[in-house]
Parts: C-alpha cells; sequence; structure tokens
C-alpha cells in the first residue's frame, strides 16, 4: 500500500509541477497546455471510452455524452442567474462539475492503483498498469491545474492538485473494500462520465498562449505529438482481453475510414481552393431583387458551389445583407453555401452511392430555395442599398493566382480539418462499437426524425465530416431519411445563423425559415425512404481487402498536409475551431491567423 500511496501522490505532483513550472517563462506554457491536452484527449481515446465499454456497452456513450454537455449546461444555467459584468467574472460551475467528476474518477483509479500494486508484491508482474495510471495521471491534473489557474488563480488551483490527490489516497485506502463486481461495474460508468467532462475540461481556454511564429509552433507539434504518445502507454484499471479487442476494432475502421475518405477529400478541397482563387466575386448587378423566386435562384445557384462552411458565409450573407441585396438572395445564399461543396459531394458519392449523394444535393438546393422564399414573402422587398460596390469579395483577388490557391487551401482545411478527424474518429468508434442495426430500435420513423431534428438544429454540423459518419449511422439501423435530414439541417441551421437571421429579418421571418427547411427535409425523408436506394460504406466489412496505391497515396499526403495545417495554426488553435467558430452570430470568432504566420 505504501508504493501505491507514493505513486498516487508524486503523479499528482508531477502533473501540477508540469502546469505551474514554467511560470514567468510563458514560451513554456504553452507546450505544456498542448502536451496535456493531446494526453488528456489520447486517454480519453484510448482507455477511458473502450473501458467502459466492455463492461457497458452501448450506454457508455450515453454517460459519454451526459458528462459532456451537463457541464456547459449548468454552466449557461448559472451565468443566466449570475449575470455576469465586467466587473463579476462569469461563473465556473461548468468547470466545478468536471472537477468532481474527476475527483471522483480519481478514487477508482486509487482503487485501481492499490490493487495492482499489490499484485506486485505478490510477485505478479503488473507493472504496466501501475505505469499507465501514473503516466495518465500527469496530464490530467496538469489539464486540471491549467484551468483552474488561469480563471481562479494559483491558490484555487493548487487546492485543486491537493484534492485530486487526496482522491487518490482515499481510493489506495479503500483498496479490498469495494466488491471487485460493484467497483468494475461502477467504475464503467464513472470512466464513460468522466471521458465526456475531461473533454469539457480540456476544451477550456484553448486559445491561450497560441505559437507566436514557426519556432514555437513546431514545439507545438512537438508537445501534442509527445501527448499523443504518452497516452497510448498500456493498461487500464480494468483492463483485459475484451478491452484489447475493442482497441483492435476501433483501429481497424479508424484506419479504414481514413482510407476511404481522404484522397476524396483531397480532391474536394483542390476543387474548392481553385473555385474559390478564380471564381471569388459575386456581382452588384446580382444584388438588386428580381422577384422573390429569381433572387432565392440566383443565391442558391452562387452559394451552392462555393466551398464556404457556416462561419465563414456568415461575413459574405452580412456584406450582401449590409449592400442590402434581396431577403432571398441573402437567404438562399446562407443556406446553400455550406450544404454541400465539391468535397463533401465526393465524400457523398464515395459513402453514400450516386441515388443518395444526387439526393442530397437535390435535398440542399430545394431547402435553400424554399427557405429564401418563405423569408422574402414575410419581410417584403429590401430598399435598394446606396453607393453599392462593383461585386462582393469572398477572397483577397491581389495577390497572385498560386498564392491565392494556397490561402484558399489552407483556409478551408483549416476550418474543416478538425472537424473531418472528429467525424472520422466519431464514425469509427460508432462502427465498432455498435452492433448492427443498434439504433433501429427507435422504432416509428416519426421518433427518428424528432430527434434528429431536435438535435441538429442548434447544432453545428460539418457537412464533409458529417459524410462518413452517416454512412456507418444508416449502417447501424438509422433510416436513410433520417440520416438525410442530419446532413441537411445540420449545416444549414446552427445557433449562429439563427441569430443572423433574427438579427437581420425578425423572429418571425427566422421561424418561418426554420419551419420551410424542416418541413422539405421531412418530406424528402420519406421519399428518400420510399424511393432512393442506398449502400453505404462499411469499414468493417471491408477492413481485410486491400486499397490501390492511390487510396494509400491520397491518404498518407492528405495527412502530411493535415499536420501542416496544425503546424500553421498550432494544435490547440486548430483544434479550437470546433468551440468557437460557431460562438456567435458575427461569423468571425474564429481566428484566421494562421494566414500570417511568419513560415
Amino acid at each position: 500500500m505504501t508504493l501505491a500511496l507514493v505513486v498516487a501522490v508524486v503523479s499528482v505532483a508531477l502533473g501540477a509541477g508540469l502546469a505551474l513550472a514554467p511560470g514567468a517563462n510563458a514560451r513554456l506554457l504553452g507546450p505544456v497546455r498542448t502536451f496535456a491536452l493531446a494526453a488528456a484527449l489520447g486517454v480519453v481515446l484510448t482507455h477511458l471510452l473502450p473501458e467502459a465499454f466492455s463492461t457497458l456497452g452501448g450506454w457508455s456513450l450515453v454517460a459519454l455524452v451526459g458528462g459532456l454537455l451537463v457541464p456547459g449546461l449548468l454552466h449557461r444555467a448559472a451565468d443566466a442567474l449570475y449575470k455576469p459584468s465586467p466587473d463579476k467574472p462569469k461563473s465556473v460551475i461548468g468547470l466545478e462539475a468536471g472537477y468532481f467528476g474527476l475527483l471522483v474518477h480519481r478514487v477508482g483509479d486509487g482503487i485501481g492503483l492499490g490493487a495492482y500494486t499489490g499484485l506486485l508484491h505478490a510477485g505478479q508482474s503488473q507493472d504496466d498498469v501501475v505505469v499507465a495510471l501514473a503516466a495518465h495521471t500527469v496530464p490530467v491534473v496538469a489539464i486540471v491545474v491549467l484551468a483552474f489557474d488561469s480563471v481562479r488563480g494559483r491558490a484555487s488551483a493548487m487546492i485543486r492538485a491537493a484534492g485530486l490527490a487526496g482522491a487518490s489516497i482515499i481510493g489506495v485506502l479503500l483498496t479490498g473494500a469495494v466488491p471487485p463486481d460493484i467497483a468494475e461495474q461502477s467504475g464503467a460508468w464513472i470512466a464513460a462520465g468522466v471521458a465526456g467532462l475531461l473533454v469539457h475540461v480540456v476544451t477550456h481556454d484553448l486559445g491561450a498562449e497560441p505559437p507566436k511564429n514557426a519556432v514555437s509552433r513546431g514545439f507545438d507539434l512537438l508537445a501534442a505529438a509527445a501527448g499523443v504518445g504518452i497516452s497510448l502507454i498500456g493498461g487500464d484499471v480494468h483492463s483485459h482481453d475484451e478491452v484489447d479487442v475493442i482497441r483492435h476494432r476501433i483501429a481497424d475502421a479508424l484506419v479504414e475510414l481514413s482510407l476511404e475518405t481522404g484522397p476524396m477529400l483531397l480532391l474536394g478541397l483542390v476543387a474548392g481552393a481553385l473555385l474559390q482563387t478564380f471564381g471569388t466575386s459575386i456581382p452588384s448587378r446580382w444584388l438588386r431583387s428580381r422577384g422573390a423566386i429569381r433572387d432565392a435562384l440566383r443565391g442558391t445557384v452562387v452559394g451552392a458551389p462555393l466551398p464556404l462552411c457556416s462561419c465563414s458565409v456568415l461575413p459574405v450573407s452580412s456584406a450582401l445583407q449590409k449592400q442590402a441585396a434581396a431577403p432571398a438572395l441573402v437567404v438562399a445564399f446562407l443556406v446553400a453555401a455550406p450544404e454541400l461543396g465539391i468535397e463533401t459531394f465526393a465524400l457523398s458519392v464515395r459513402f453514400l452511392g450516386w441515388p443518395y449523394a444526387l439526393a442530397r444535393l437535390g435535398g440542399a438546393l430545394l431547402i435553400a430555395f424554399v427557405a429564401a422564399v418563405t423569408v422574402a414573402k414575410i419581410v417584403g422587398r429590401s430598399p435598394d442599398g446606396s453607393n453599392p460596390p462593383e461585386s462582393i469579395a469572398v477572397q483577397d483577388e491581389a495577390r497572385p493566382s498560386f498564392s491565392r490557391f494556397v490561402a484558399a487551401f489552407d483556409d478551408l482545411l483549416h476550418h474543416i480539418g478538425a472537424w473531418m478527424v472528429l467525424g472520422v474518429v466519431a464514425a469509427a468508434f460508432l462502427e465498432a462499437l455498435l452492433p448492427a442495426e443498434a439504433l433501429a430500435r427507435l422504432g416509428s420513423p416519426w421518433v427518428e426524425l424528432l430527434v434528429v431534428t431536435a438535435v441538429t438544429i442548434p447544432s453545428y454540423i460539418c457537412a464533409p465530416s458529417a459524410t462518413p459518419l452517416a454512412a456507418v449511422l444508416i449502417v447501424k439501423g438509422l433510416s436513410p431519411g433520417a440520416v438525410l435530414v442530419a446532413l441537411l439541417l445540420g449545416p444549414a441551421t446552427n445557433v449562429a445563423t439563427l441569430a443572423f437571421l433574427k438579427g437581420s429579418y425578425g423572429t418571425k421571418a427566422t421561424v418561418g425559415a426554420i419551419a420551410a427547411i424542416v418541413t422539405v427535409a421531412w418530406l424528402l425523408a420519406f421519399g428518400v425512404n420510399a424511393w432512393v436506394p442506398v449502400a453505404p460504406a462499411n469499414a468493417a466489412a471491408h477492413a481485410d481487402h486491400e486499397h490501390a496505391a492511390f487510396w494509400v497515396a491520397g491518404t498518407v499526403l492528405f495527412c502530411v498536409l493535415l499536420v501542416r495545417s496544425i503546424w500553421l495554426s498550432g494544435a490547440r488553435g486548430w483544434l479550437s475551431s470546433l468551440v468557437q467558430s460557431h460562438a456567435d452570430g458575427s461569423g468571425h470568432a474564429h481566428s484566421h491567423s494562421h494566414h500570417t504566420h511568419s513560415h
């Protein structure tokens, strides 16, 4: 037990020291944050989730989502009651909720640590598990200390670190007092919930201490690689053969989905960058109203081929609206542009087949058109703008074509890179963890559509990254029509888009647009279920076949370019696109500083 107590205390002390040691040397603080972030995310993906799933099955995913959402909901509720102001900082109740979950988890780790050090004294080789528990503790503690240090100060951070050490000690002292079967079952629930809580904690303050130059970005990338490496150290509290099998299934699905995704996405990004380079201005003559139907058609035609995500389409839509462009044109452009770029259509063909890809394309154009006409009928024609420019540029055209192409490609990859990784990883986990037809248990198609609609309307879903996940959801039993609703509503409707519509055209027009989009999407869903064949790619079914050199080379090249994108932004800046790009309705919440770094 003495060894267990020493390991528990020392690992927490190392984590706190890692977070606070840089002190005045701010240049080291950024890489420390990146190391802790990468390691903590690695622990979630390679240890906590597989361990929980081996005991709980699909319920582990429910616990994960709960752990991820509850702190954010508590945070919003506290801010609504607390009413922060410049003189009164925001509540950190969400961070405190995450910390409480980690305290409970540390008790469980302490029990495991005590058990495995006992086996060491009995002459059984369990040193890899002890090393893993200690190694995983260090970055998790570092993340917690950094989070509280940034919002509550050094003393608060040290108290939180001491609390984690105390929880570990309690766990060690409880070794043997908790029956093994109860410890395993409760530990699995705790691990799944803590996985979500930990993701909430690590996404706090992603933009702090960004790398400033090429050298610091290089150190930042090395810190991320080191964090991923430390998370791969073997062993879990409840590790056994089933956990290893789950890990292998996830890895196989991840490799297969990456090989299916990389080349098609690369081709789509190149095509999108070329389009953005040589077709980046909207002529002012298109801004004048010619009637709701013609305005909606023009906005849809202009927006649909442009490779813009929701955050980058908002500034352009705002510029159009400020120049008194017809409401139908603005809304059609706003809805159509993020729905289905070239890269998304290519992925749709690859993962879902030509008929479904064409249905998705037609659906995207139709909901943009109907939403635009609806808004135009509610608000009427806008007045003519005074002195409109000859055109509104989607990208600066002053630079040479090659520079604009590289900038456009980097910008597209920056916006969708982290989302694409998230989508492929989520698809791999669902592919590996959920049994076939698991989602068919939702039963009624009406229930499916209600659930999907409620989830996707306020959420941001990146169109290309959702495509491999959509294929997996269909394989697991969700109807093709319900998946189409998610693919249509996710990119078109989110909090930022709704805020823009309300601010520009009012609540009545916003409600009308949402009602029109949902109605059309639901009608399309029933049509797809009845008439459109779909043959989604199944990673598990094709995991053993060999890919042609084109697919392997394309995937390797895409991964190299992805690493370059991470290097240009810094690892935490690259990940921040997941949580900051749609933080408000301005469309400017994200940073494009990756184009201004010195190379």
